[in-house]
């Protein structure tokens, strides 16, 4: 079937770079296997896939280690 693009965006931090997370169901865990990219600079990130129905999570990271995801978002 044709690739569905989901569009995140949330509100961003000065020094920070973030980890996003997926997950096919709600919560999303915070672990290497359901992290789809980090070190993204921007507060905004697209992921393209087959599937539409994904929870996300997004974390924060700077010096002094990585935060509490964000809220999900679908």
């Amino acid at each position: 079937g044709p690739n569905v693009c989901n569009h995140l965006a949330w509100t961003g931090s000065s020094g920070v770079t973030y980890n996003v997370y997926r997950n096919s169901s709600s919560p999303v865990p915070i672990d290497a296997g359901h992290r789809i990219a980090s070190g993204v600079t921007e507060t905004e990130y697209t992921d393209c896939g087959r599937y539409k129905n994904y929870y996300y999570a997004v974390t924060a990271v700077n010096e002094n280690g990585e935060s509490d995801p964000s809220n999900e978002a679908q």
